[in-house]
């Protein structure tokens, strides 16, 4: 499944989520340890639901966010 649907289930498998979680765990492995410990991950969040869904490259314009501002 891909577009926005996929997305938002994504997404919504991830309400609730704590800190650490798979998200940081992620975002981590692909970006390196500037990354580690708890980061502010809201759009990092983004970043790996729409990689998760098969949207990366329509969302993430063909590299990672975690700062909101840079996706916007």
């Amino acid at each position: 499944m891909a577009g926005v649907e996929a997305t938002i289930e994504r997404a919504e498998r991830g309400l609730g989520l704590g800190e650490p979680n798979y998200v940081q765990t992620w975002y981590r492995q692909r970006n390196g340890a500037a990354y580690s410990g708890n980061f502010a991950w809201c759009d990092a969040a983004v970043t790996r639901w729409a990689y998760g869904s098969g949207n990366h490259a329509a969302v993430c314009f063909g590299t990672d966010f975690a700062y909101t501002v840079a996706h916007a």
